[in-house]
């Protein structure tokens, strides 16, 4: 991060992600606190968006957080996603050709979230690229390409 735009950036992106309750960047420590719902927004699929906004991302700390507007905490403990009783995930990047505005990228996002069996779509319309994670079972990447192609843009893996 240069400047108070990248800063924004990340903010803005990330406050757009359900389960995100807020976000504070530090450009002069390159570091960030989030509040969010672990059920709804994985630290994971956080770390990926910052990645799709071009910043690199790691982990420092993850610490429970109890919000006093809601009747239970909120979840940071990512364990549960290593357990056997949970779906295989694939996650899948597409460089995505013909977007042209916010509207194209939505579209995606929208469009392919609707699918049975994808639980996360983040887009990055600036770099045109679209990343995918969804049930192995479900889907292959050849589907999945074949659904955005369907909503009129080129993708390749």
């Amino acid at each position: 991060m240069t400047c108070g735009s990248c800063v924004s950036a990340i903010e803005t992106n990330l406050k757009k992600v359900p389960g995100v309750e807020s976000v504070s960047v530090a450009l002069l420590t390159e570091q960030a606190v989030i509040i969010h719902d672990e059920e709804q927004a994985s630290v994971y699929s956080i770390i990926d968006q910052i990645d799709l906004c071009g910043f690199n991302a790691t982990l420092m700390s993850s610490h429970p957080f109890v919000n006093p507007k809601k009747e239970t905490p909120v979840k940071t403990d990512t364990t549960h996603l290593n357990t056997d009783s949970s779906p295989k995930l694939l996650e899948i990047s597409f460089k995505v050709d013909g977007m042209t505005c916010a509207s194209c990228s939505s579209s995606i996002e929208t469009q392919i979230k609707k699918l049975p069996g994808v639980h996360l779509v983040s887009v990055a319309l600036m770099a045109g690229r679209c990343k995918i994670r969804c049930d192995a079972k479900s889907w292959t990447a050849d589907a999945l390409r074949s659904e955005i192609e369907d909503l009129g843009f080129d993708a390749e893996v």
